[in-house]
């Protein structure tokens, strides 16, 4: 009893460290130029980057919203579920984003054990397990800042991650038990509306998880193991997947948006695949181990099968951005999870059924190097946060100063971001005003504050 005990407690504790440590850094980020002060107001039906009219109006209540959601969805792009987000975080505050984002990257800590844990939802969980996700997300992920720590880029990547992982757990706990889990009749609206919602988050995941979701309940049906509820999650995720691809809006987009081409393609591909590169060898040497093994321990098969999915679908999510104009770096975020959920799903197997595929001298040479690698990028990471929440603070607190005046704020210097992106780690998230006062950057900055202008001499 009291080993259960001591191990809940240390879930606890690495839980509640995963949530400061976000916290801190989400605390010190401002809101990211641009996106995010565009957001705060009633959407103009125009493209995101026509700079904001001096009669724009801040979003005050949830009608305003979807209104602005209404206007969004016809001329720049189908994510309805992010936005609605984005959204709501810079009408009710940022402080209420920093605390509920640092919960979400905790719940998608958890929501990846549950997973390994054969689709149960239970606090049954080693605390080890969870840091290990959490240092493999921090370490392994190249675009940290920009899907985790950026309000309008979190609730684009790490939310929607979340809303779809929360939908693929019944799917996970059938698969598991065979079909002979057995859900009441509310779980078939439930999700069907979880479907619909996962549906609506990101276009470079749903196509494949629908393709291969085809595949699983056509298995199902055969297998006589086929139930309702399947069928509904599939319906809803198809027509959330649906209104996300046929917005109109999304061809006014493409049109902005900015061709990355071949090489850039190569090059995000690229570095996503090698910073992974640990991820794919503990993979590897798992995959080469269950050769040997499968036959004497039939029970692990699940295991495998299920984790060679996952990091399938991760390998996916990055190859068919090949299709897209642009393919940004936080575009590889999915790709990220997957790959964590396909190692976290093999730790859990070792763990469950006491075997050894890493050394044990290995694994505690390898704890003390990410102890010490996660010590430095996470210091060094708070030092850049700190400067930028100075520099930012000083204009937040000049441009409060001169609402009303008619005047605008001058900006003389900024941080240099580019001296800490490699140090950091990749987890550096900062944009910087433009030369050019009539910038849609600058302007938004300049009507959320109430100020004339920000111009730039530096």
């Amino acid at each position: 009893m009291n080993g259960i005990v001591n191990r809940r407690i240390r879930l606890y504790l690495a839980l509640g460290g995963i949530f400061i440590c976000v916290l801190i850094l989400n605390l010190l980020n401002h809101p990211y130029l641009g996106d995010d002060y565009v957001y705060a107001f009633m959407w103009q039906g125009k493209d995101l980057i026509t700079p904001l009219p001096e009669n724009a109006r801040r979003i005050q209540s949830f009608s305003d919203i979807f209104q602005s959601l209404y206007s969004h969805y016809f001329t720049w792009g189908g994510r309805m579920v992010a936005h609605f987000f984005v959204m709501f975080f810079m009408w009710v505050g940022k402080f209420w984003f920093d605390i509920a984002n640092s919960f979400m990257v905790v719940l998608l800590m958890l929501e990846m054990q549950w997973i390994a844990h054969e689709g149960r939802i239970t606090m049954d969980i080693k605390a080890g397990h969870v840091a290990l996700a959490f240092f493999c997300l921090w370490a392994f992920h190249f675009d940290w800042g920009h899907t985790i720590l950026w309000l309008a880029g979190a609730c684009n990547y790490l939310w929607a991650s979340v809303l779809l992982l929360l939908f693929l757990l019944p799917y996970i706990r059938h698969y598991f038990t065979n079909g002979e889990m057995k859900y009441n009749s509310w779980m078939t609206p439930t999700v069907f509306v979880l479907g619909l919602v996962a549906g609506d988050t990101n276009e470079n995941t749903i196509c494949w998880i629908g393709l291969s979701g085809i595949f699983y309940l056509w298995y199902c049906y055969r297998k006589k193991t086929l139930n309702t509820w399947m069928i509904a999650g599939f319906i809803g995720l198809s027509l959330g997947y649906a209104l996300l691809i046929f917005a109109p809006g999304n061809w006014i987009r493409r049109q902005h948006d900015l061709t990355t081409g071949i090489v850039d393609f190569t090059t995000n591909v690229g570095l996503s695949f090698f910073i992974q590169l640990f991820l794919w060898i503990y993979l590897f040497v798992a995959h080469e181990w269950f050769k040997r093994n499968s036959n004497a321990c039939p029970s692990i098969n699940k295991y495998f099968y299920l984790s060679n999915w996952f990091a399938g679908m991760g390998v996916l999510f990055n190859l068919i951005m090949l299709a897209s104009p642009a393919f940004y770096p936080r575009c590889t975020f999915p790709n990220s999870v997957f790959v964590i959920i396909a190692v976290v799903l093999i730790v859990r197997m070792t763990s469950l059924y006491r075997v050894c595929i890493v050394g044990k001298k290995m694994v505690q040479s390898m704890c003390a190097v990410a102890i010490l690698y996660y010590g430095f990028t996470y210091g060094v990471t708070t030092c850049f946060y700190v400067d930028a929440y100075r520099y930012f603070n000083s204009l937040i607190y000049e441009a409060a100063f001169l609402q009303g005046t008619g005047q605008g704020v001058v900006v003389h210097d900024r941080p240099k971001h580019s001296d800490w992106m490699y140090i950091s780690g990749f987890h550096i998230a900062y944009t910087e005003f433009s030369p050019v006062d009539d910038d849609w950057r600058n302007v938004s900055f300049a009507r959320y504050y109430r100020i004339k202008k920000v111009h730039v001499e530096y």
